[in-house]
């Protein structure tokens, strides 16, 4: 049985605990750009189910909480009529007032397992919540199902989303990228009678593989300063760059560098020979494994996405404006943002933009054919001034007053 099924409302998936969507692979050759991590905020109307929804979404984390049956003996609360005790109640046969909220036919959960039926398919349920942590909303309810997860709150506010989902690689790999998990998604949302009012990319690491070098030669030339970056300087991890270098052994298998925007050049073969999974997914994706399969990766968090204006001065927000202009990030990227060359680089040199690009960077360059088009623009920080002087007051105030003394006068 494939470990890729979308199934009939009602129906369980496949496998339980891979992912629901189907395998629908694009000519996704070696030197095409896709997407291998996503995060996306989602503003959306519940629908006239959305009781239905939550109240299946409670009785499942309920039930992966351990309390199924403590559930059953909340939900026949209720208030009887005046002055009728619960013995003379149960005697006649009458029941609360407040019943419990009735589920649908093709309602399947309820066994204990803490699994429910969504879209179509069937997901494993949080027994908690995620969120509330690093600036991320928190979200009470959680479904997973094989590399893909969604936090579902009721109440939604302007900057506040009611959905988060996170994407993972291997879904991403096995349909053709955003591009086609996305539709897949909104297909399940459409059957739930979810209406999507509103979607930003928070967060999407896009990626090309290439055959054409190993990734110890890359390694070599950025080493050797043959490189050059708009990333920030941090000096923690080194004099210039926000870097990290990795390493099996002595070999060296990728270095990253950047912070908001972060760029990975890694090995991905080797990365690949320790997951199964993922294996046979970029063997069937590129018509096997080629002995030399470098990774060039950016992640780009939604504090550098909403720094883009595409050619019509429009902010790069939804899935939809992403997948637009998806091919222009990333001539940016490979162009403007970073690069290596053929020689190393005078950082006293003020025509650094004039250095020869190193032809095997040209190859990743081309791996879209877009005009670029797109431009990064930085809002300048705003600074209460009269607070500062404030601040810079009590500091000078402080230091005098531990300089001189308690004699509050002279201070």
């Amino acid at each position: 049985m494939s470990l890729w099924a979308v199934v009939d409302h009602g129906a369980k998936i496949g496998v339980i605990g891979y992912t629901p969507l189907s395998s629908s692979l694009t000519d996704g050759k070696v030197g095409t750009i896709s997407e291998d991590t996503v995060h996306l905020s989602i503003w959306c109307d519940w629908g006239h189910d959305a009781d239905i929804l939550f109240e299946r979404l409670r009785r499942a984390q309920m039930e992966s909480q351990g309390k199924a049956e403590e559930y059953v003996l909340e939900e026949m609360e209720g208030e009887l009529p005046e002055g009728m005790d619960e013995e003379f109640a149960a005697f006649v046969g009458i029941q609360p007032e407040s019943k419990p909220i009735e589920l649908p036919d093709n309602y399947i959960e309820g066994h204990g397992n803490g699994y429910l039926e969504f879209g179509g398919c069937l997901w494993k349920v949080g027994a908690s919540g995620i969120g509330g942590k690093e600036g991320r909303s928190y979200y009470r309810y959680v479904i997973r199902s094989g590399g893909v997860l969604i936090g579902f709150r009721r109440d939604k506010h302007e900057t506040v989303a009611n959905m988060w989902v996170e994407i993972g690689s291997i879904p991403l790999a096995a349909n053709g990228g955003l591009t086609g998990v996305w539709a897949m998604l909104t297909a399940m949302f459409q059957k739930e009678g979810i209406r999507i009012e509103k979607d930003i990319v928070s967060r999407v690491d896009i990626y090309g593989d290439f055959d054409t070098c190993p990734v110890e030669e890359f390694c070599t030339r950025f080493n050797e300063n043959k490189k050059i970056s708009r990333a920030r300087k941090v000096g923690h991890y080194g004099e210039d760059l926000n870097y990290a270098t990795y390493f099996s052994g002595r070999r060296h298998t990728g270095f990253s560098v950047g912070t908001n925007i972060k760029l990975r050049v890694y090995d991905k073969r080797y990365e690949l020979e320790k997951d199964p999974i993922k294996w046979g997914i970029f063997a069937e994706k590129y018509d096997g494994i080629p002995d030399v399969l470098t990774r060039v990766e950016f992640q780009l968090r939604r504090v550098a996405l909403k720094e883009f204006l595409t050619g019509d001065l429009e902010r790069i927000e939804g899935v939809d404006s992403y997948l637009k202009n998806r091919e222009k990030l990333w001539k940016y990227l490979t162009e403007d943002w970073f690069r290596l060359t053929e020689d190393a680089i005078d950082k006293q040199n003020k025509h650094q933009s004039r250095a020869e690009t190193w032809s095997v960077w040209q190859v990743v360059q081309n791996a879209v054919v877009a005009a670029k088009e797109i431009f990064r623009w930085k809002r300048a920080p705003k600074y209460d001034m009269e607070q500062l002087y404030r601040m810079a007051m009590g500091c000078i105030c402080k230091i005098a007053a531990f300089e001189i003394g308690d004699a509050v006068e002279k201070v």
